[in-house]
């Protein structure tokens, strides 16, 4: 089964109505063709709301910005939210309407979302008509982004693995107790010289007896980066007959551990490109802010996907969703020229940017 048709069976079940590798973000900035959806609750002669009772927690701000806006009835303002506006701008409930408390003959309508302890106004209308149409279409406008904003973009990790050839490849040795590392490769080789430097080291270690540890460890110290959180010669030598038993394939405290550098000199471990899946899902849309879908979500994932494949299914912001689209497009346009440098530098991003979540 391809990428496209797990995505196209995911995007059925979840009732998703995009295409599979469609951008999140980008019908933000673009003119929304809005249609009034008939199975909204229209809000017809909605009792108005007494001035008095709502006043006190009115947002100032938002009431001057409503006074500046003049007779303009173009104005929708929805400033000050966070991703719960997604959700609760799709609900009547979160709206009221108000006479303008300016003494104008004008009407304000009011929304408050749940992290807003206070109303703000949204719009200033000449009369309780308009205001409901207002609400009617804010309701629609939201609605038509959550839709588009749904979507899940899959990066399976073996396509992110660097090219042998490429001099990002080490090494290094971890005590298993502490997980710290004690000793790690000099520099990053293409991964057959890193194997090879790896074979030098297990060479030189071989060597060591109670006459000539000290040597060994200064010519190690040339070669490789000893760490010291080992302080002596003497604790240095347990700790290389040690790893003779590791290269032994025999019972150690250690483990070797192999990596490559992405950028900014971050080491990423070698497993992370073995059976690894990442699914990447914008927060804000209203039911992938639902927990029981979130849950619904990862069963299905983890019912079709292969059993051999561990799932990393990660929600991000606007500002992370745009970061990482700016470099996942690209990088799934070039899936068919993995040697080429570009492609390469994109996987080494996409490695850094997924390694960080």
């Amino acid at each position: 089964i391809t990428e496209l048709d797990f995505l196209g069976i995911i995007y059925n079940l979840l009732y998703i109505q995009n295409k599979p590798f469609h951008s999140f973000i980008s019908h933000f900035s673009q003119e929304l063709d809005i249609n009034y959806n008939h199975e909204i609750e229209i809000i017809n002669n909605q009792k108005l709301v007494l001035v008095d009772e709502v006043i006190p927690v009115i947002d100032n701000n938002s009431l001057k910005q409503a006074k500046e806006m003049g007779t303009s009835e173009e104005h929708i303002i929805f400033e000050f939210q966070d991703e719960n506006v997604f959700v609760d701008a799709c609900n009547h409930k979160n709206y009221k309407i108000i006479p303008d408390v300016f003494g104008t003959t004008k009407f304000l309508v009011l929304f408050k979302s749940k992290s807003n302890p206070n109303w703000r106004v949204v719009s200033r209308v000449e009369n309780t008509d308009i205001a409901n149409s207002r609400i009617n279409y804010i309701i629609n406008y939201f609605i038509t982004l959550n839709k588009l904003s749904e979507g899940i973009h899959i990066i399976e990790n073996v396509h992110l693995r660097p090219n042998e050839h490429l001099k990002l490849f080490g090494f290094q040795i971890l005590d298993n107790n502490t997980n710290k590392v004690i000793l790690k490769s000099l520099d990053t080789r293409n991964k057959i010289d890193n194997d090879i430097y790896l074979n030098e080291f297990k060479n030189i270690i071989s060597t060591i007896n109670e006459d000539n540890y000290k040597q060994v460890i200064g010519i190690l110290s040339k070669k490789y980066v000893l760490y010291d959180i080992i302080s002596t010669d003497e604790e240095w030598k347990e700790v290389l007959k040690d790893l003779i038993t590791l290269f032994n394939n025999e019972i150690s405290e250690y483990r070797i551990e192999f990596f490559i550098l992405t950028h900014n000199n971050k080491i990423i471990n070698l497993d992370f490109f073995d059976y690894n899946i990442f699914f990447v899902l914008p927060s804000w849309p209203s039911r992938f802010q639902d927990n029981h879908f979130k849950k619904v979500l990862k069963n299905i994932i983890t019912e079709y996907l292969p059993a051999h494949l561990v799932p990393h299914i990660c929600y991000l912001n606007f500002t992370e969703i745009s970061n990482f689209e700016k470099i996942y497009f690209k990088w799934t346009n070039l899936l068919n020229k993995k040697n080429s440098k570009d492609f390469q530098n994109l996987s080494l991003s996409l490695t850094h940017f997924l390694n960080s979540l």
